[in-house]
């Protein structure tokens, strides 16, 4: 592609030889990247999805890089461009080891290229939000504890600790059992009921998410109990592990209908960190990054600068 909007596309052989579909967004030819971002999408969704937010971050007088990818059993990743599934792969199976051992081989990817030492910053979406606290506060293995020191800062946009509507309990227990036994069990996929009209208040969001062959409203036995338990967990015990130099911008709608606010407010109540900041966007829904209004120029300039203020760039220099 060419314009403000270029991207780079490639696929990339991963951990237990997954094929990852990956986009680049770069600053203009001849500039130097001040900055990494890595990105992970939410649930039952793709980096497609995002094409109008990143970039914003390319240009001047930013300059930031951003890598995205297509995570395990979800978008281009899990499925051909039609919608249909790649030959031997479930959508939606992943679990909570699989998508921290994912996160730690594109932290690797992501800065290939690049200035030695360059920041790197770590940005999730909903499901993604949660990994990427979940990587923070609950990583078990030392190579992810070995990519914590590295890291410039996380943002968080609607993480998934709880839902706003939480699914019964018994549910839950289930899905942890399921989770625990990682039996064959695991692989067996079941609808997820989503309203695309509680995505934004833009009706043309839902009509294009309900549309896009590359989204399917379904997850695995596995997938969706590590999703849901391992949220829970984050906001129970896992904000105590939080580094207290790593700063923090979590970022929610107060009507998200979806992931819930309080649970998101309370976590960032909770760290230790030094640097941590929760910006609430009063009647925003769950995809602030596609809300009307001037909601989504505001959302996305929040970030830039965020990061901005973290490496020492003057902020609000050039307005989207």
């Amino acid at each position: 592609m060419s314009g403000p909007s270029a991207y780079s596309e490639a696929t990339l052989a991963g951990p237990d030889g997954t094929k990852f579909y990956t986009r680049r967004y770069s600053p203009p030819s001849g500039t130097e990247s001040r900055a990494i971002v890595l990105f992970l999408h939410g649930f039952a969704e793709h980096i497609g999805r995002y094409e109008h937010v990143f970039p914003q971050y390319t240009l001047s007088p930013y300059n930031f890089s951003v890598f995205a990818f297509d995570q395990r059993g979800f978008g281009r990743t899990a499925l051909e461009e039609g919608g249909k599934p790649r030959k031997g792969i479930t959508y939606g199976f992943t679990s909570w080891e699989n998508q921290m051992e994912d996160l730690v081989f594109m932290l690797g990817q992501a800065t290939q290229g690049l200035s030695s030492g360059i920041p790197v910053f770590l940005m999730g979406h909903s499901m993604g939000a949660g990994e990427v606290l979940s990587f923070i506060t609950l990583h078990r293995s030392n190579s992810a504890a070995a990519q914590v020191p590295v890291l410039s800062g996380v943002i968080a946009s609607s993480p998934l600790i709880r839902q706003t509507h939480p699914a019964p309990k018994w549910q839950r227990w289930v899905l942890g059992k399921v989770s625990d036994i990682g039996s064959a069990t695991g692989s067996l996929a079941m609808s997820v009921p989503l309203a695309a009209t509680a995505l934004a208040h833009d009706p043309e969001v839902a009509k294009q998410y309900a549309a896009d062959p590359l989204v399917k409203l379904k997850g695995t036995l596995r997938g969706l109990g590590d999703m849901l338990n391992k949220g829970e967990e984050i906001g129970e015990k896992g904000y105590k592990s939080w580094p207290a130099d790593l700063p923090l911008l979590v970022l929610h709608g107060t009507d998200d209908e979806i992931t819930s606010f309080k649970a998101a407010q309370k976590f960032v109540e909770d760290i230790q960190a030094k640097d941590k900041t929760f910006s609430a966007y009063q009647g925003g829904f769950h995809e602030l990054h596609n809300e009307s209004d001037g909601v989504k120029e505001k959302f996305i300039q929040e970030c830039i600068d965020w990061i901005s203020g973290r490496l020492g760039i003057p902020t609000g220099v050039s307005k989207l």
